[in-house]
């Protein structure tokens, strides 16, 4: 085993500087105490560590970090973040770290008896930054301890220096970082022994995010500058202070990726210190594979290669550096688990916003929930006073917002039979058979319904004097008519004229199933643009049909015809000329988005504008939101649940619209619904619901066309 040696000298006094601190011993008699020897600390550190050499031993044994990756870029690492390493070198690098990592290693220098060993941890948060905790161990075995004569005064003692580091590490918006090291130190010299405390603080700066620089290379740039020991720790081991002198290092270092793919690192620091003057590192890795890395640099202690092995979560990393006194070898292994914090972000960020748009919906809700039942009492009212169009527009904008609403149904019954009981009144027999025809259709089993519908019937059939396949016949179209089905109910009137030429009451009907079957062209015709433009030709097709069924090859019908003939062949066109490969053509999808361009806003004016629309979504200022909620929508469509807000308000002010009468505003804020989320069934169902009440409108207010 190898042995250091210390000489007392015959005055029985000495004294020498330490990297951490000075001690002072006193012999007390002819013989030196074991204690004596521990003068030559600065020896022995010296002899330990090619760092004191260099230094003449006016700096810690810490004063080089003990990451190895950084190790093998020459200490080059000021500038570059996102890993453990930056715990040493640069503490506001440690924002950067994206998942939790762990790091240890051993080394020996120069024989066994000289070792030092790590290790450290890292814990970041997307919201609060990055914590990370080093221990550092270096210590010396098997020291001969002498006194004047040469004598051996003992089995020999040991040295131990101890260095806990605590750092915290935030960013401070997309381009900056700061950090800041705490740091306890111990030294043990035999038996003497003292503690310190240090601070280090550090900056770190991506200029391209700052400046808007848009070049490849400008976005891997990044500055770094780290003060070590802007508190410079102090050791007193018996009666002086020896303080650790501090440094200020600035570095640059950037990355980019290279050939085939692979990743190079390239760094260059300043350093300067009063003991030292000014030194310059360089060094650079290169990710030639996802699984291995190689280092190499040039430091202040000299030259260095490394390199990392990576596989899974698990690095196994070497560095090899020659110093002043000889080589050293040094491996290590680090490892990393859990969600990176992106992966987390989103992850609270996706947990918030379901939770407020679950919030939202249900304000939603409560609020047409509100509004459905402020109609209902509105439409009740109005039945009551006798004003029976109103009260059937009413509960017709109700039972539009929410069709299965049973109190809506309810009333809407009552409203017809009422209609029914006035119109029998009037003599209007026919439109009284068709509202209570209504109400059973309504409540099947209504009894007074049912009764007063065969009274009304049988006055009718009576007064037109019909046989009785004409009165089944009328019947019959009566029945279609209420259900809808226009071409059946115009069949059935015509058939009824055509064997009872004076029959007024089919005559009338017969005139309102044509003002109705005009209303449904009409419908249809202004939803072909909307229908062409989602891409619904299907849904075109069949409602075309549907009109071709009742009023045949009309001209109006055919140009119909002809517009969306025309529409689907020029979207096939296109669809096709895109491909190499023509195949069978299907509709579009109702989904499918145009193309867009990249986003021209940042991600911070993105997020600003969004979280400003989710506040006015909150705050009740709907048409607030739809700006914001645009603005965001226009430019990244995709953002977040930006589609789903937006659609939200389309809808809850287009039901307050909607329930205020007015009516085309309405429509066209459900337009602007489908238009943004053309799968959305609540929003094409509003839009369609509108439309038919328009439709129904002018049925409500004049009855028929005449």
């Amino acid at each position: 085993m190898r042995s250091l040696r210390l000489h007392i000298p015959p005055t029985g006094r000495a004294s020498a500087g330490s990297s951490l601190g000075k001690l002072r011993v006193r012999t007390k008699t002819a013989v030196p105490t074991v204690f004596a020897v521990l003068v030559g600390w600065v020896a022995l550190t010296a002899a330990g560590t090619a760092e004191a050499a260099e230094n003449g031993g006016t700096r810690s044994v810490f004063a080089e970090g003990a990451d190895l990756r950084a190790l093998g870029m020459g200490g080059a690492f000021t500038a570059v973040g996102g890993s453990l390493a930056s715990l040493d070198w640069n503490p506001a690098g440690l924002a950067g770290v994206s998942r939790t990592q762990f790091s240890f290693g051993r080394t020996s220098y120069f024989g066994e008896e000289i070792g030092e060993s790590h290790v450290a941890g890292v814990l970041p948060s997307w919201r609060w930054g990055s914590v990370a905790l080093g221990i550092r161990h270096f210590g010396v075995q098997g020291i001969e301890s002498r006194d004047s004569r040469n004598q051996v005064l003992d089995d020999g003692f040991s040295s131990n220096q101890l260095q806990a580091s605590l750092a915290y590490a935030r960013p401070m918006g997309d381009s900056w970082s700061v950090g800041a090291t705490g740091k306890f130190r111990r030294e043990q010299l035999g038996d003497f022994s003292a503690n310190g405390l240090g601070l280090d603080v550090g900056a770190r700066f991506h200029p391209a995010t700052t400046f808007d620089w848009d070049s490849d290379w400008a976005h891997g740039l990044s500055l770094g500058a780290s003060w070590v020991n802007f508190i410079e720790p102090e050791i007193r081991l018996e009666q002086d202070n020896v303080v650790d002198p501090s440094a200020f290092r600035i570095g640059m270092a950037l990355e980019r990726t290279w050939i085939g793919g692979s990743h190079l690192v390239a760094a260059l620091d300043l350093e300067s210190s009063s003991p030292e003057g000014t030194q310059l590192r360089t060094g650079a890795e290169w990710t030639l594979h996802p699984m291995l890395s190689l280092r190499t640099g040039v430091g202040g202690t000299g030259s260095s290669i490394g390199a990392g092995v990576h596989w899974q979560d698990f690095d196994v990393d070497y560095a090899f550096e020659d110093r002043g006194l000889g080589s050293v070898h040094r491996i290590g292994l680090s490892y990393e688990l859990g969600a990176t914090t992106s992966e987390r972000r989103l992850q609270f960020l996706e947990q918030q916003e379901s939770q407020l748009q679950a919030r939202l919906e249900r304000a939603f809700q409560d609020r047409q929930e509100e509004r459905i039942v402020d109609l209902i009492r509105v439409a009740e009212e109005a039945r009551k006073a006798g004003d029976l169009d109103e009260a059937l527009s009413v509960i017709d904008v109700a039972l539009t917002l929410a069709p299965e609403r049973e109190g809506a149904i309810d009333v809407q019954a009552n409203i017809y039979f009422d209609q029914g009981v006035a119109m029998e009144k009037k003599n209007r027999l026919s439109e009284a058979s068709l509202a209570f025809g209504r109400v059973l259709s309504l409540r099947t089993d209504d009894k007074d319904a049912a009764e007063a519908k065969a009274r009304v019937d049988a006055e009718s059939s009576r007064r037109a004097a019909r046989a009785q396949g004409i009165r089944e016949a009328f019947a019959d179209a009566m029945d279609s008519f209420a259900e809808g089905d226009w071409g059946a109910a115009k069949s059935g009137f015509e058939k009824v004229i055509a064997a009872s030429p004076k029959d007024e009451e089919a005559k009338a009907m017969l005139r309102r199933t044509e003002g109705s079957i005009d209303r449904e062209f009409r419908e249809v015709q202004a939803n072909i643009p909307l229908w062409i433009g989602q891409g619904r030709y299907r849904q075109a097709a069949e409602s075309i049909a549907k009109l071709r069924s009742v009023e045949g090859d009309t001209p109006r019908l055919m140009a119909l015809l002809t517009q969306l003939n025309s529409s689907k062949s020029r979207a096939i066109a296109d669809a096709t000329s895109s491909t190499s490969e023509p195949g069978p053509v299907s509709d579009p999808a109702p989904t499918v988005e145009k193309t867009r361009t990249a986003p021209r806003m940042s991600a911070t004016e993105l997020e600003d504008l969004y979280r400003r629309g989710m506040q006015s979504s909150q705050n009740g200022r709907s048409a607030d939101a739809i700006r914001f909620f645009e603005l965001v929508f226009a430019d990244a469509p995709n953002y977040a649940q930006v589609r789903e807000n937006l659609v939200r308000e389309y809808l809850t002010v287009g039901m307050e619209q909607f329930a205020a009468g007015k009516l085309e505003e309405a429509i066209d804020l459900w337009t602007r619904a489908v238009d943004a989320d053309p799968g959305n069934a609540k929003a094409q169902g509003y839009l369609e619901r509108a439309q038919r009440h328009r439709s129904r409108a002018k049925e409500i207010r004049g009855g028929s066309d005449e």
